[in-house]
This record gives structure tokens, C-alpha cells and sequence, in this order.
């Protein structure tokens, strides 16, 4: 039995990604150079003059993140538009540029966490939860019990939902590999635990046990933690837990899921393995959306329909 993996682990196997194949890109096309821009509540002097001219670029060219509003994010924050989104939405392209993201992917990293389109709609009923009903932020991960990269972000979110308390809840969703020979055994015997209140519990240990997940070793959690072992037994081998399995499977794959450990906060997809620092961009993520629901007709909610 290995141990958990440590955060840093993770970081480490979401940064490597998967291999990006296809076209190679054309050839680069001229543009005009953009003013330099400054903006209020932006700090750009420590960019050097490249930077700066890419992120100026960035800012005229996208949108605001408020639809109702036909301006750039540059024109939206120098203006005071009443979006609130537009100045994180500045400093978001400043710590893309700043990281040295090259302008499509920073454009890229910006539509999914700002663009309208990138907000998907996720059923939650029935899903195990942690945290209040009410919280303004939900993060729903797709996770696999085999999964190296699961066990090591478990003490992250375990870690968000302190620091956060009472504004974060956790939804968990099964996403089992083919490759992995134990992952759906696991997976039935979390949904058995659930059928006796302790879903949260044997989640914790099933990631602990990382590889020792065959049949004895899921029984010998159940008797760990009291469960009626005839009755565990009988629930890990019904249709409701097959169902359960093929219904978030079928739900992460009709949203793009393809891996393992995929969150999505209140709607939106998180690129942990295209941020340069992901626990940063998950805090301040987090952050945003906590002070957009604060405010009056707040329209950066999830989409969700709530269990």
C-alpha cells in the first residue's frame, strides 16, 4: 500500500498534460503594435516591454465579461463599466502573460474561465456532497479511486473546503478508467458506503489505500468503519450502483471529461494541467466568485440543478 501523494505530486502530473497534437500553426501574421496600455488598478510594471504589448493586445481584443456589455475588457475597466468581472478579468490576463502564456492560450485560458459559452449546466441530484446547500461556490469533480493524481488532489480540496468554510461545497462524481482494474470495484463500494451514510469516510480511505482496492481489502473498510457487511456486499453488486457509475460517466463524458481528476467550479471546467500556478488561479477563482455573489442580481453563479 503506497502512500497518498502530496499536493505538489499532483501539480506535478496536472502540468504535464496530455501530448498536444495537430496542425502545425501558420505562419505569424503582422499586426499593428497596440498602445501600452495602463490601467487603473492593474499593475504592469514589471512588465517588460514585450509582455506589455501582449497583454495590452489581450485586453483590447476580448470581450468583457458581462454580455450585456459591448466593450473590451481594457475599455470596460478604464471606463468603470458596471461589470464586476472586468478587473479580475485584467489581472487574470496579466498573470497569464506574466507566466509567459503565448497570447492564444492566454486567450483561451480567458474564455473558459469568463466567457458566457464556457458555463456548462451539471446535474447534482443524487451526487454525494460536502458542504452547505447554500454555499455561493460548488466544485464538482470527476475522480477515479486508482487515480494517482485523485489521491493527491484530495488533500487540496479537503484544504479549500477549511480555508472556505460554509462558502465551498464539494460534489463528487464517479469517473472510473478502463485501465484501471480496480477503479470501478472501488467506485461501487463508495456508492455501497453511501447507502449507509459513509460515503465520506470510505472516500477518504479508498484514496489512502490508493492500490489496495481488491474486493477483501473494500470489505475490510466497510467492517473499519461499522457498516453492515451483507448489506455493503449487496449494494456494491446492484443496479443502482451500475447505474449510478454509468450515469456520471455518461453526464462527465456529454461535458468533455476525459481524465482524471476534472473540476469544474460553478459550471466552468478548471485547466489545472494549462495553469502555471493552480492552486493561485483555484484560490483567486474561488475568491471571485464568492464576491461576485455577493453582490446584487450577481450573474456569475453556477449552472446546476441542486441535489
Amino acid at each position: 500500500m503506497t502512500a497518498r501523494l502530496p499536493v505538489l505530486v499532483f501539480l506535478a502530473i496536472a502540468a504535464a498534460g496530455p501530448c498536444g497534437c495537430g496542425n502545425a500553426p501558420g505562419p505569424a501574421v503582422a499586426r499593428p503594435s497596440p498602445a501600452r496600455l495602463v490601467l487603473p488598478g492593474v499593475d504592469t510594471g514589471s512588465l517588460t516591454p514585450r509582455e506589455h504589448q501582449s497583454f495590452s493586445a489581450l485586453v483590447s481584443d476580448l470581450g468583457a465579461p458581462c454580455p450585456e456589455l459591448a466593450v473590451s475588457v481594457a475599455q470596460c475597466v478604464a471606463t468603470k463599466q458596471p461589470c464586476p468581472s472586468c478587473l479580475p478579468a485584467a489581472r487574470f490576463v496579466l498573470r497569464q502573460v506574466r507566466s509567459g502564456k503565448p497570447e492564444r492560450e492566454a486567450a483561451e485560458l480567458f474564455a473558459a474561465r469568463f466567457s458566457p459559452e464556457s458555463q456548462r449546466t451539471i446535474d447534482l441530484e443524487g451526487s454525494p456532497v460536502l458542504g452547505p446547500a447554500d454555499a455561493p461556490v460548488t466544485i464538482v469533480e470527476w475522480a477515479d479511486f486508482q487515480c494517482p493524481a485523485c489521491a493527491g488532489i484530495a488533500p487540496l480540496l479537503e484544504d479549500l473546503l477549511r480555508r472556505f468554510s460554509g462558502k465551498v461545497r464539494l460534489v463528487f462524481k464517479h469517473y472510473p478508467l478502463y485501465g484501471h482494474a480496480f477503479a470501478e470495484p472501488a467506485a461501487r463500494a463508495a456508492f455501497a458506503a453511501a447507502d449507509q451514510g459513509k460515503f465520506w469516510p470510505m472516500h477518504a480511505l479508498l484514496f489512502a489505500a490508493e492500490r489496495g482496492l481488491a474486493q477483501p481489502e473494500l470489505e475490510g473498510y466497510a467492517q473499519q468503519l461499522g457498516l453492515d457487511l451483507g448489506r455493503f456486499r449487496q449494494a456494491m453488486g446492484s443496479a443502482e450502483a451500475a447505474a449510478r457509475l454509468a450515469r456520471d460517466r455518461a453526464q462527465g463524458d456529454s461535458l468533455g471529461v476525459g481524465a482524471t481528476p476534472t473540476l469544474f467550479i460553478n459550471g466552468r471546467e478548471v485547466p489545472l494541467s494549462r495553469f502555471e500556478d493552480p492552486l493561485g488561479e483555484i484560490d483567486a477563482w474561488i475568491e471571485l466568485e464568492i464576491e461576485l455573489a455577493a453582490l446584487p442580481a450577481a450573474g456569475g453563479r453556477a449552472k446546476e440543478t441542486r441535489p
